[in-house]
């Protein structure tokens, strides 16, 4: 496993490190792979199955999935946008053990066709969301939030991102009650791209 364009790495308890990554298929559907290190990655446990049931064509060109490891309880989670049988769109599973890695069925975040890049972050049974809003127009940054460790999402979040700009690049991290979001923004100026970075903080009612 390695961190790139398919693919996530992310640092456990110790030693311990899990990686993500899309296993492209002879048809170029994909499935969402996952493994685990407990000697910093220097050698990794056998490939378990995150979500099989992408039908897409579309080989390596998807969005990365995205992978966090909570802190406090080891839990791993991962989102992604995924073409389902049912309908595209943000998907998320985690992990509650990690020897051996064993990954809950799939809970949708939101349905949408326009391939969308993901953040998470996870700390004590809140897991947040991060992802580009795979129905807009114009790439905005928006956010769902779950205090039962990403069983269920109770609380959406509308896009925090500028909406005369394509965001893109999502980070999201969480400490207590208290959330931090970052992510790129692009908009045309005289028919050339400018860029920018922002941060935007808050806390969990």
């Amino acid at each position: 496993p390695a961190s790139g364009g398919s693919g996530r790495t992310a640092g456990g308890v110790g030693r311990g490190a899990f990686a993500v990554w899309w296993g492209v298929r002879g048809d170029s559907s994909a499935a969402l792979l996952a493994a685990r290190s407990t000697d910093g990655g220097r050698s990794w446990a056998a490939a378990v199955s995150v979500d099989s049931l992408d039908r897409s064509r579309r080989g390596c060109a998807r969005p990365a999935p995205s992978l966090a490891v909570d802190s406090v309880t080891g839990y791993v989670h991962i989102a992604y946008w995924l073409e389902a049988p049912e309908g595209a769109g943000i998907f998320f599973s985690h992990s509650m053990q990690a020897d051996p890695l064993f990954f809950h069925a799939p809970v949708v975040i939101v349905y949408g066709d326009r391939p969308a890049q993901t953040a998470t972050a996870g700390e004590n049974s809140v897991v947040v969301v991060a992802y580009q809003d795979p129905n807009a127009r114009v790439a905005r940054i928006s956010m769902h939030v779950s205090r039962t460790d990403g069983h269920i999402f109770e609380h959406r979040i509308p896009p925090l991102t500028p909406s005369a700009e394509s965001a893109f690049a999502p980070r999201v991290a969480v400490q207590g009650r208290r959330v931090a979001l970052a992510w790129k923004g692009e908009r045309r100026i005289s028919d050339a791209p400018a860029r920018s970075a922002y941060l935007r903080t808050g806390t969990l009612r």
